[in-house]
């Protein structure tokens, strides 16, 4: 019995858990083959999944084809920059620097008292989408807490989980005061989340410089990530937990120097390091939390260290962040509190990581360039070795060795500290002001660009430059330039060429700056898309429906108005 036998309904099946390039060599095998794919809905859907680089919802109940319909016109509308509404939506309450966004909201601190940068209560905005056809309306759901909260951590989708920090109050038995981690459902945050045996974790930190501590939080999966900034003080502690036995996973405090770590998996850990032994040479080092189900306890262990480009003598790191969105999820399963309107989400295997940071001069501090490294997370995971057992004694990877293939640099001009949720899938957005004041405004407008590493986008772009206008787009008033990386990865891709003979619409893969020993070149290939003309934001955030636009206050720079620019 051959594979032409067997049912129709078999060969779906079959099909279905097949890669997409072994599933495109099936499509010409043979006219039933063909025939099959034409006619199957759900064999369609699985090859538009993978190539947007999206999973199905398993709790969304639309039909096959209405999913089809949905993802195609998502894909088209986003490689278009053809948004379907713009809303805007002014902050009702007075905005504290605390912010965070998941699938469908985005949270913002609230203050008590307009006078003091002090956090006391939470609110969140349930942003616009399009169901059933209909714009669906934004408002505000404000709760306070009547204390100062240091930082929120969220885990919405996967746990409906949000994480509140905090600084105990000091009583005679104990003056000192201690951080406070405290979990709640994220749906009702006056509740304990019924799934964390401890509710509250302590923790303490240095208090000798009498000042308040800086806090982030992660979470993928069981595992839970706190970082401790003290200011004025160089060292960050880490400590990683699973936040529902409570067990830690560190050795006392762990030192890092970095702000913000990602999770490339629910148990391997990204941690940028600026400060090697030789302090000029920053790294990436992963690595690996071990089961809390294991019989003897266990504590993270570093499985990789990656080289980052040597930095001059005359420099120093200032600051340096990693970013991915969405979070991984335990053992990968599809978060159940996603919403289940929606038929698919970006794969966080698939996503991308941004990694931002600030060289600066020794000698003037306004000597500084500001970068952002792009990357796969599966590069990153693929670099892990399988069978290490103490990464701390291996050598680390040379730059040489594994940067340039996988990664794309950015020189920027401003550090994203502020409003750092720049990628969501593999997509990467930057907002940048013009050269030029707008005559009317006597304000500066934005150029919205957005960054798309998707493999399967960058290939239909090299492979339809005659139909695709590289290079400046004259006909569509939404979408003002496309450009894509020198490197094909297609060796039979078309070149486009201007009148001077060089090819239009080029990312340049030299980073051109002063900061390091040698030249930095990265060849990541992606495709850009760029929209002029755009108010004056401050910040632009992105998650898989929309980009949202963020208005600050001139003065105290809080968040005042939000602007969703959706796609679908």
């Amino acid at each position: 019995m051959g594979l032409l036998d067997f049912a129709a309904e078999i060969l779906v099946e079959i099909f279905s858990n097949l890669h997409l390039r072994d599933l495109f060599a099936c499509y010409g095998t043979c006219h039933r083959f063909h025939q099959l794919f034409t006619n199957s809905s759900y064999l369609q859907y699985r090859i538009e999944l993978q190539k947007a680089g999206m999973i199905d919802n398993p709790f969304c109940r639309l039909p096959t084809p209405k999913k089809v319909e949905m993802l195609r016109e998502r894909e088209r509308a986003w490689s278009n920059f053809d948004w379907k509404f713009i809303k805007a939506k002014k902050v009702r309450s007075t905005a504290s620097p605390t912010h965070g966004l998941t699938a469908n909201e985005i949270f913002l601190g609230m203050e008590g008292r307009k006078e003091e940068f002090v956090t006391t209560g939470i609110q969140y905005l349930k942003l616009p989408s399009i169901v059933g056809g209909a714009v669906t309306s934004a408002s505000w759901t404000r709760l306070a807490f009547g204390e100062e909260i240091l930082e929120f951590g969220s885990a919405a989708m996967e746990h409906d989980l949000l994480v509140l920090s905090r600084l105990s109050t000091p009583t005679e038995d104990h003056p000192l005061p201690v951080i406070l981690i405290d979990f709640r459902h994220h749906s009702d945050p006056r509740k304990p989340h019924k799934s964390a045996s401890i509710p509250v974790i302590k923790l303490s930190y240095e208090q000798e410089q009498r000042r308040t501590p800086i806090l982030s939080i992660e979470i993928a999966g069981e595992n839970m990530a706190v970082l401790v900034m003290i200011p004025g003080l160089l060292v960050i502690r880490l400590h990683i937990f699973n936040w529902k036995l409570g067990i830690e996973k560190t050795v006392d405090p762990f030192p890092i120097y970095c702000e913000r770590v990602t999770f490339l998996t629910d148990d391997l850990l990204l941690i940028p390091n600026s400060l090697s032994l030789d302090s000029k040479t920053p790294t990436l080092n992963i690595y690996r939390i071990p089961s809390s189900s294991a019989p003897i306890p266990a504590h993270i262990r570093l499985v990789q260290t990656l080289d980052l480009p040597t930095i001059k003598p005359s420099t120093f790191f200032a600051e340096f962040w990693s970013h991915s969105a969405p979070d991984p999820t335990h053992r990968s399963a599809f978060p159940p509190h996603f919403p289940n309107t929606r038929p698919f989400l970006s794969d966080p295997e698939s996503a991308i990581v941004t990694l931002s940071f600030r060289v600066t001069s020794v000698d003037n501090d306004d000597d500084s360039n500001c970068f952002v490294i792009v990357v796969h997370k599966k590069a990153l995971v693929d670099l892990v070795p399988l069978d290490v057992d103490d990464g701390a004694s291996a050598p680390p990877t040379s730059w040489e060795a594994w940067g340039p293939p996988v990664t794309r640099w950015f020189k920027i001009r401003e550090f994203p500290n502020d409003f750092p949720r720049i990628s969501w899938g593999q997509r990467y957005v930057q907002c940048t002001a013009s050269a030029f004041l707008n005559r009317r405004t006597r304000k500066a407008p934005r150029t919205i660009t957005l960054y798309d590493f998707n493999p399967w986008r960058v290939r239909y772009v090299h492979w339809n430059q005659d139909q695709i206008q590289v290079g400046p787009v004259l006909k569509n008033h939404k979408l003002s330039e496309i450009r894509f990386s020198r490197e094909d990865p297609l060796s039979h891709a078309k070149s486009t060429q201007n009148e001077g003979g060089d090819r239009a619409g080029l990312l340049e893969d030299v980073c051109f700056t002063n900061k390091f020993t040698s030249t930095v070149v990265g060849r990541l290939p992606c495709v850009a898309y760029s929209s002029t003309n755009w108010p004056e934001y401050e910040g632009v955030f992105i998650d898989d429906e929309r980009l949202i636009g963020i208005y600050t206050e001139k003065e105290t720079y809080r968040v005042n108005k939000l602007e969703t620019i959706y796609f679908g």
